[in-house]
């Protein structure tokens, strides 16, 4: 690309993994010498830090009822994004770029965040998605089994990246780790924390002196408390919400395990992986924890809803401190595979 303008649009600066690596993306094309704005959408919280000479855009608006709001913020957007001017547009988001279905000035490259199949699978929604999707000029996929969900139109205009881990993660404490599992993520249908915590259960009656603690918050609190309390898991099962020093708490565990019934990619995953904590993933869609786990050599890989086998896989991780050593071992690989700066330049290689 000779010339060196891009947007990079994301939800908001605070929130989860998308927001992560936009503000990730934006702070790395300054730090190149792009002329780099950020938009955000959907709040003005500002939980990541953008780099001084990026240029922040809020794009929401409170204005009407959900579908109005809805229109005037994709309008706002397009007006911004045309005002700044750009090169490239790099849009975390599917539905808000509807507006710029059409022919632009601008390269557009447009990224998939999670499972398309729960995100493109019904109604309006489904048909509405792929066609702002056709627009875009370059896709990008975090896994493979993501591209291969759409037809050859929007395939051959994909790409694969994966998400970056940062460089500055502790290490896993080998020796001195707690008796701890540890999950991370939204007390949501999608992480299903019913099954962990059932799995939980089953681990317990086997193995003496773990406890279970659930990092997040979400709309299910009430309802996997209530779990917790009929099984009788109270005071070893532990929900403490969001905390700031996440991964501090991760390297004193045990083992990390994720119960999702899909994902993109989990950057908790990754973060378990980078950091060595011994993890145990389902095998969701859309391939993420696959294409991230060796099976048996850097974690273990389980079906999507089976407690029975999560919990055995459990025991056994537990009960083996040679295996959870070679998980350690192999998964912190990933922080080179993964690095920001490698991650990062396939972005640059993108837009060349």
């Amino acid at each position: 690309m000779k010339n060196k303008r891009i947007v990079v649009a994301a939800t908001s600066l605070s929130g989860g993994g998308a927001e992560r690596v936009a503000v990730l993306l934006a702070n790395y094309f300054a730090t190149r010498g792009y002329e780099v704005a950020f938009a955000a959408l959907l709040d003005d919280k500002k939980g990541y830090e953008l780099d001084k000479s990026v240029k922040y855009i809020y794009c929401g608006c409170n204005e009407g009822n959900k579908i109005r709001r809805a229109y005037l913020r994709s309008k706002i957007f397009h007006d911004e994004v045309v005002r700044f001017a750009p090169d490239c547009l790099i849009s975390f988001m599917t539905m808000e770029n509807i507006l710029f279905k059409g022919k632009q000035p601008f390269y557009k490259v447009y990224s998939i965040r999670n499972d398309p199949a729960n995100e493109f699978s019904t109604g309006v929604s489904k048909h509405l998605r792929r066609f702002v999707l056709s627009g875009a000029d370059t896709i990008v996929f975090q896994t493979e089994d993501e591209r291969d969900y759409f037809d050859k139109k929007i395939r051959d205009k994909g790409r694969i990246i994966g998400n970056p881990v940062s460089a500055d993660l502790p290490d896993w404490n080998e020796i001195g780790h707690n008796k701890t599992i540890v999950a991370v993520g939204r007390l949501s249908d999608q992480k299903n924390f019913e099954l962990l915590i059932n799995a939980f259960y089953k681990f317990s009656q086997k193995v003496e002196g773990y406890k279970l603690v659930i990092y997040g918050e979400g709309e299910l609190r009430e309802k996997l408390s209530n779990q917790i309390e009929e099984l009788g898991l109270v005071g070893s099962v532990e929900m403490p919400g969001f905390v700031s020093d996440i991964h501090d708490r991760m390297k004193e565990a045990a083992m990390y395990v994720s119960s999702s019934n899909y994902e993109g990619i989990s950057n908790s995953m990754l973060e378990a992986l980078a950091i060595g904590v011994p993890t145990i993933c389902t095998d969701c869609p859309a391939g993420g924890a696959r294409q991230s786990i060796k099976a048996g050599e850097s974690g273990f890989l389980t079906e999507v809803g089976n407690a029975d086998m999560l919990a055995d896989k459990m025991i056994e991780l537990a009960s083996d401190g040679e295996l959870m050593l070679k998980f350690s071992r192999n998964s912190r690989k990933i922080r080179d595979e993964l690095s920001i700066e490698k991650v990062c330049e396939k972005w640059v290689e993108l837009l060349s």
